[in-house]
């Protein structure tokens, strides 16, 4: 068992922790967050952390507060990219906070759509309403969140300003990027595209914005995203990661019961979460005639205050 007494910085690096707790390295921004100053969560008074493989404890000297957060990862597109006309180019963003970040694209200013399910500004309406739900709820939401944009066969006329916008319902930041398309073509571009094209208006299943991770308090519900793009419209399926006693990793598929409700637009709702039930692995798996795409996340529930 290892006592972390963290008053300002912990004592120990939190990489140290990882392995005890079995959580991917992405987790750690998201994590720096609660347990370097506790500005997320908690004062910046004395807080005792127990972790062990089995259980943990997290014991704060005063009532929990919660400020609202959101940032980028290091993940972001590059400010400025240059391609070669039929060259296919994907652009990735990741932002983390509190509530749950979502994130959009836009074009010179203007929002696209890449999802089956368009993340339209009604749909971030009631997302923000969850969150704030949330928020009074006494949920942390605390989230990190990775999009990914699909610009194929690219010509000069896709020369544009990409943006990445992520929000909650109380902060919205983005970062450009420049896209410069030349009219030079390349042998493998052309041969990629032509492909591409050859499947007619299909288009291959692709996960374009998915949670990636998720700390909740126990007794919560949360919701873990998982949008996914193609034609004919992708169905989305998820799995559950269980390790077993020896090590070995046994693949749970996911059902609608009174635990668990896949929602329309491919996100999955977990009832009243905990530590022994779903903390790990969750596996979003989106597929059509096209082909298969999959997103891993890591749910971490901690306990109730």
């Amino acid at each position: 068992m290892l006592n972390l007494l963290c008053s300002a910085r912990p004592a120990v690096p939190l990489r140290s922790l990882v392995p005890m707790i079995n959580m991917p390295e992405s987790f750690l921004p998201v994590f720096g967050l609660l347990l370097t100053i506790s500005v997320l969560l908690f004062p910046a008074q004395g807080i005792s952390v127990l972790h062990t493989r089995e259980r943990r404890e997290l014991v704060p000297t005063d009532s929990p507060t919660i400020s609202h957060q959101l940032y980028f990862h290091e993940i972001k597109p590059a400010s400025h990219m240059e391609t070669f006309l039929h060259e296919s180019v994907t652009l990735t963003c990741q932002a983390g906070g509190s509530p749950p970040p979502t994130i959009h694209w836009l074009k010179n200013g203007q929002s696209i759509s890449q999802d089956s399910f368009t993340n339209t500004p009604a749909e971030r309406r009631e997302e923000e309403d969850d969150a704030t739900a949330q928020v009074m709820g006494n949920s942390i939401g605390l989230s990190s969140t990775r999009s990914r944009l699909f610009l194929d066969c690219l010509t000069p006329q896709d020369s544009a300003v990409y943006t990445c916008v992520a929000e909650t319902p109380y902060s919205r930041i983005s970062t450009d990027t420049k896209l410069t398309v030349s009219d030079v073509p390349t042998k493998a571009g052309r041969a990629d595209c032509k492909e591409k094209r050859s499947k007619g208006y299909g288009k291959p299943a692709r996960i374009t914005m998915w949670t990636d991770t998720r700390m909740e308090l126990e007794g919560s519900d949360v919701k873990l995203f998982c949008r996914a793009s193609g034609s004919p419209t992708p169905k989305v399926a998820w799995e559950k990661v269980i390790e077993g006693e020896s090590g070995e990793e046994e693949i749970q598929i996911v059902q609608n019961d009174a635990k668990h409700k896949m929602l329309p637009n491919g996100d999955l709702l977990v009832r009243k979460v905990t530590f022994e039930q779903d903390m790990g692995r969750f596996v979003c798996v989106a597929q059509n005639d096209m082909g298969l795409d999959k997103a891993k996340m890591f749910l971490y529930p901690t306990p109730g205050l």
